[in-house]
């Protein structure tokens, strides 16, 4: 979020302390969204820094298939949406 966006204070307080998880395709589209942009080293930085603080969520080849899959399938369409896990069986 940016420094001034109203929903950091709000999101801070629910993780402090806590282990924050994201998923490897999370990491991925925030990479992928700063080098698109053009991010400076200074804001490359800052995300780094952030996303060494979480933890990323293990995958396996199926749940990248499916990833694939489906996103080629929403932009076939015209339809962008989260999508890193939909379609697979719940895990244990």
């Amino acid at each position: 979020m940016k420094p001034n966006d109203t929903r950091n204070a709000i999101y801070a307080k629910r993780v402090a302390g806590k282990l924050v998880a994201v998923s490897f395709i999370t990491v991925g589209e925030l990479l992928f969204g700063a080098k698109k942009r053009k991010w400076g080293a200074a804001k490359i930085a800052e995300l780094e820094r952030r996303l060494r603080g979480a933890v990323v969520v293990p995958y396996d080849r199926e749940l990248c298939d499916t990833y694939a899959r489906l996103k080629a399938e929403t932009r076939a369409v015209g339809r962008l949406w989260t999508i890193t896990t939909c379609g697979l069986p719940p895990q244990p």
